[in-house]
């Protein structure tokens, strides 16, 4: 391969690679013992000292968990994982159940090798559609959520994502996200519209109706209005990255059941609207959720990158007059990248903020991946991380996650209000933190007033005392 003069720009060259892709189906037979495995990628990455040396101290404070469904392409998810292994995350699959026997057989044999690698035992019937998905990422997210399991973020994933940030990079955004959850909310298209407005009609989201939580209570709560609670139901991309505290509250505090049975009853992308509600319900009062009534009104219009970028765990390059898929593959309506895709020493794909990029696909261009796999090696070995600090510190949801912590423990119960039309998001609690703060000054006044009062009184008592002595002698 000669990736190098592909990222150069070598338009000649790669004009004639992509004459004759090579296109590469899971071979027939193909050895699977752990040694055989851990060979075709340079050797045991546990055991790589190169590897061990260049795991950070920040990657060490910020393990991590993946939960991927799967179908299809061993061959693809094998290099996917072995190039970004790391040994103190969590990589989880659950597999489609109409994913061939051998694909089945030999994603457990590669789950064998590494301590930290599960391929859960159930399987799900996964639709084109959406449905079963969430239920499918469900299966993982409860086995990851062992407190056993050492990690504080978790991306969900599917088939063909493949990993456009470093280990380490994904560790310092992770940090600078400070506990916010990354999920996409899509509210303003006109489909979106209809297609949520239809949800609204046919079903019933209230916390009772769904039997929501598990303390039966809390379903029972009404607004202030006297209407019971509901989900916000929302839409977006099935690929999210949540907090090890949201995921918690999901697992410990809620009943999904029922959600997720209701949505699977839904027509079209019912896997893009599970995540989406349960993070932006501001009644749920999620950890490292994000306001919905911002989604509704569209924050930071003002901020053209966050425009652009609405969110950051997968990037997707859709299909409309404006898209430059230059490898003019479509696949569902998603761009399949190429080699030409890659090409440019500045090329856009590469120089994304977003963690993964869907899609690359080994029966398209199997050049492509293993191109972008070297880039990701070499990124790896050279440690350098080429990062936007204040793109992901400004966002709009490590802010208000910044800001809800703070507040946290001052503001107590009281509900969080937030300005999203100044094109900042923040806090309507200026008031609020004032009175906190009087209300404190004036708790300590009282406090030191008690404490003089206290003071006085031994003094006096002292005196009352040594006056009786004096007496008494």
């Amino acid at each position: 391969m000669k990736c190098e003069r592909v990222f150069s720009g070598d338009k000649a060259l790669v004009r004639r690679m992509v004459r004759h892709r090579r296109k590469m189906s899971d071979p027939a037979e193909l050895e699977m013992n752990c040694e055989a495995i851990k060979a075709r990628h340079g050797g045991d990455p546990e055991q790589d000292d190169q590897m061990i040396t260049k795991i950070t101290e920040l990657e060490r404070q910020m393990p991590m968990a993946f939960a991927r469904v799967i179908y299809t392409d061993y061959l693809f998810l094998e290099a996917e994982l072995l190039v970004n292994y790391a040994p103190n995350n969590w990589y989880c699959y659950v597999l489609d159940s109409k994913s061939s026997t051998v694909f089945q057989l030999r994603m457990r044999q590669l789950a064998s090798c590494f301590d930290n690698v599960i391929v859960v035992d159930q399987m799900f019937d996964i639709e084109r559609l959406g449905a079963n998905m969430n239920k499918a990422v469900m299966e993982c997210v409860r086995t990851l959520s062992d407190e056993r399991k050492h990690w504080k973020y978790l991306v969900t994933l599917q088939n063909h994502d493949v990993q456009a940030k470093t280990n380490a990079e994904m560790a310092q955004i992770f940090t600078w996200l400070g506990g916010a959850n990354d999920v996409e909310v899509e509210l303003q298209l006109p489909l979106t519209k209809r297609r949520l407005e239809h949800y609204r009609k046919k079903f019933n989201w209230t916390f009772d109706e769904l039997m929501l939580f598990k303390d039966e209570a809390m379903n029972h709560r009404t607004d202030k209005e006297g209407k019971p609670l509901a989900l916000a139901l929302s839409k977006g991309y099935m690929a999210v990255s949540l907090s090890r505290q949201f995921v918690d509250f999901v697992v410990n505090k809620l009943n999904v059941t029922p959600l997720l049975e209701q949505l699977n009853k839904g027509l079209f992308g019912v896997d893009e609207h599970f995540w989406q509600s349960l993070s932006s319900s501001e009644s749920l009062d999620a950890p490292g959720g994000f306001p919905h009534e911002c989604f509704v009104k569209g924050i930071d219009e003002k901020d053209t990158s966050f425009r652009k970028y609405k969110y950051i765990t997968r990037f997707a390059l859709w299909a409309d007059p404006s898209s430059k898929c230059r490898s003019g593959n479509w696949r569902h309506g998603v761009c399949v990248f190429g080699l030409e895709d890659l090409m440019g020493p500045d090329n856009e794909i590469r120089r994304l903020p977003h963690l993964f990029v869907n899609k690359l696909m080994q029966e398209f261009d199997f050049d492509a991946i293993l191109c972008w796999h070297q880039w990701m090696r070499e990124r790896l070995r050279s440690g350098r991380m080429e990062l936007g600090r204040d793109f992901y510190k400004e966002w709009p949801q490590t802010r208000y996650q910044m800001e809800r912590s703070r507040l946290g423990k001052e503001a107590g119960e009281q509900k969080t209000a937030v300005d999203c039309e100044s094109g900042i998001i923040q806090m309507k609690m200026k008031r609020e933190k004032g009175e906190i703060r009087g209300k404190r000054k004036k708790e300590e006044r009282e406090e030191k007033s008690e404490e003089r009062k206290r003071k006085q009184k031994g003094w006096e008592g002292g005196k009352r005392r040594k006056k009786q002595k004096q007496t008494m002698s």
